[in-house]
């Protein structure tokens, strides 16, 4: 009896620990009141069939990513956040070519900023807003993958704007 609840307290500290550690909506928001210049990093992972596609060209993607963040937020992303210092948001695209002429793919947005443990330490970066998305296409849909990408940008963007100035 005693295993069993020990095996079951461990499941339950498994599973809703790391939920209980991600922020909400509305926090996510919160944390982007007055954040001040940001950068923009933009990685992609893919096999090799897949990197010769343009549309996966992370340095062709990095120009229409931050294009729609200031369109949408009005405030353009340095290029060159990591050697600047300054917060940044940071998109990973996942692509495999698989067998069929399938593509599943992952699409992350993160936006990484300077913090503080409340149990105190010195500073961390640390991910305060994040959204992603899944999904399989075919070789002739690889454009949907970058299209998946500028509107989690745009999310971003627009909770930037929603944030403002507090």
């Amino acid at each position: 009896m005693c295993s069993r609840l020990s095996t079951l307290a461990i499941v339950l500290l498994l599973t809703v620990g790391p939920v209980a550690a991600q922020l909400d909506g509305l926090e996510q928001i919160s944390s982007l009141v007055r954040v001040g210049r940001f950068g923009l990093v933009v990685d992609v992972e893919a096999t090799a069939s897949l990197t010769a596609n343009p549309a996966l060209d992370a340095s062709s993607l990095r120009p229409l990513l931050a294009d729609r963040i200031a369109a949408v937020s009005g405030r353009r992303p340095s290029m060159d956040p990591l050697e600047t210092g300054y917060p940044y948001v940071y998109v990973h695209i996942n692509a495999i070519d698989v067998a069929d002429g399938l593509v599943p793919f992952a699409v992350n947005a993160s936006f990484i900023q300077e913090g503080r443990l409340a149990s105190g330490g010195g500073p961390i970066n640390m991910t305060t807003w994040e959204s992603g998305s899944v999904g399989l296409v075919s070789h002739d849909r690889i454009p949907a993958i970058a299209e998946t990408a500028l509107g989690l940008v745009e999310e971003f963007a627009g909770d930037l704007l929603m944030a403002g100035d507090g």
